[in-house]
């Protein structure tokens, strides 16, 4: 089976289906199903735009197709980015907006192919977001980040029986570009929230990324994380085989070319440590006794920012005592000053400065 892995297309839908067609004439096949990784560009009006559209002077052309009901090109399955109308892919969840146009929830996994051969693809749409990775449901804007529930969804439902992995956000850890639209630097640290964990869990054949604008590769857990470039620019498109007997798909073309540039590193999922779950179980309990059971108010976090905002570990105890989400953050502390933390906190009192200078 032939898939066409796509990037962010922020409303350019005949640069995405002209590049298909390119892509196609080099191989001389047809494309079965484009699998697109979000940010596709769903605004049906302009109503609802976010800051980051109107900036980009237009909001492409989904509203024209849409107003229309204009088929795509080639069959496609999209997952949400970070700048869409959620409200309206909320109420279209596993539906087809356009002929041809399916939507892939959060989440949710859905069958492609035909008779002979047929795919299982997964999907967690949006970016990370750790003042809402804990919650239960999302509404507004909000509905940008995905959610802890999720990822435990898909996990439960799809673990060894995964073809691709479609997410939006990249799992933690550092990118090395290999070519960039926006990004100057050599790469960056993602540092998204269980994701890493996601892939582990599942093991797909083949996991496909977005949201940074750069093409990148990586095995995370073990498995190849191909991370695409905005379209239509060079590394947003690739061509993927997908041989019926299984294993990891070969790729035929790619858009501009396959880079010669190094790989990012390898992301390797260590055994849990015990003692981060015991710092995060004694900051919880540090954090309660500070301002009580409920949510901070105004006061209690002016009083807090009085006390610590000094404090070496100011970047740890300042979400502690918010409530925020812990797990991702404790990792980052060496064993030994988590060994210290740990003795501090035991004795009842406040964290121990950190030896050296503030986190």
């Amino acid at each position: 089976m032939l898939i066409c892995a796509a990037g962010d297309c922020h409303g350019q839908l005949t640069a995405l289906y002209e590049g298909v067609e390119r892509l196609e004439s080099e191989v001389e096949r047809r494309v079965d199903v484009v699998l697109q990784v979000g940010d596709l560009g769903v605004w049906p009006s302009d109503g609802k735009l976010d800051r980051a559209t109107r900036a980009r002077r237009g909001i492409g052309e989904f509203r024209e197709w849409y107003r229309i009901s204009r088929p795509v090109p080639r069959k496609t399955i999209f997952i949400a980015g970070n700048h869409e109308d959620f409200d309206f892919l909320r109420t279209h969840q596993g539906q087809e907006i356009l002929p041809g146009l399916t939507f892939l929830a959060w989440g949710q996994t859905i069958d492609v192919g035909g008779a002979t051969q047929s795919l299982k693809v997964g999907g967690v749409g949006g970016c990370s977001g750790p003042s809402d990775y804990e919650k239960l449901q999302l509404t507004g804007r909000t509905r940008r980040h995905y959610l802890k529930r999720e990822l435990a969804e898909l996990a439960n439902n799809a673990v060894g029986t995964l073809d691709v992995l479609l997410l939006h956000d990249a799992p933690a850890g550092r990118i090395v570009r290999m070519h960039s639209t926006r990004n100057p630097s050599p790469g960056l640290t993602s540092e998204s929230q269980g994701l890493v964990e996601l892939i582990s869990a599942i093991r797909p054949r083949i996991c496909l990324t977005g949201h940074l604008h750069m093409r990148s590769e990586r095995l995370v857990a073990g498995v190849r994380t191909v991370g695409l470039n905005r379209i239509p620019h060079r590394g947003s498109l690739l061509l993927l085989d997908f041989p019926a007997e299984g294993g990891e798909p070969r790729q035929l073309a790619e858009i501009g070319g396959c880079s010669s540039e190094p790989r990012s590193p390898d992301v390797v999922l260590h055994p849990p440590d015990p003692l981060c779950a015991e710092l995060q179980r004694l900051l919880e309990a540090w954090a309660i006794r500070v301002r009580g059971s409920g949510t901070p108010d105004r006061g209690q976090r002016l009083a807090f920012h009085r006390k610590f905002a000094d404090h070496s570990w100011f970047a740890l105890l300042m979400p502690a005592f918010k409530g925020d989400e812990l797990a991702s953050r404790i990792p980052r502390v060496s064993p030994a000053e988590r060994a210290a933390l740990i003795e501090g906190l035991r004795d009842g009192g406040d964290p121990p400065p950190q030896a050296g200078t503030r986190q």
